[in-house]
């Protein structure tokens, strides 16, 4: 959910609160044999900032951030996404856009029985990539 902060014929600030659901599976495996595997679904809240900016009627400048952060028990952890990217209108309801998307999530915890995971140690996820999109509007 997005919510125009200051909105005009150029530019668009928005604030929001979303969640963002990531499904972690981890698995290990030892040297002699045994093995084991944790599954973790946890939907986390994510809040946003956006700025659309409008440098020409045909090329937007497109700028997002989300975070999120909570410690809670033994249990801390966080995300950071980004994303700026250049989107040209080519028709009236097709765009085009280039964009480069950074994700980062960390989850840490303490071996303790609590909201029933066993975590000992960290688990840290990122990525940045290029992306090349397009878009229909409706």
């Amino acid at each position: 959910y997005g919510y125009s902060l200051i909105r005009d014929n150029r530019l668009d600030i928005s604030a929001g609160l979303g969640i963002y659901v990531m499904p972690i599976k981890v698995s290990l495996k030892t040297t002699l044999g045994r093995s084991e595997a944790k599954n973790i679904t946890a939907p986390l809240p994510a809040l946003s900032l956006r700025m659309d900016l409008a440098l020409t009627p045909k090329l937007f400048l497109r700028q997002g951030l989300e975070v999120f952060y909570i410690k809670y028990d033994q249990f801390k952890g966080g995300l950071v996404g980004l994303n700026v990217g250049l989107e040209y209108k080519a028709y009236d309801r097709v765009g085009l856009g280039l964009a480069v998307d950074s994700f980062r999530m960390t989850l840490e915890g303490k071996d303790k029985d609590s909201l029933s995971i066993d975590l000992n140690g960290a688990i840290k996820y990122s990525y940045t990539g290029l992306m090349f999109y397009g878009k229909y509007y409706f």
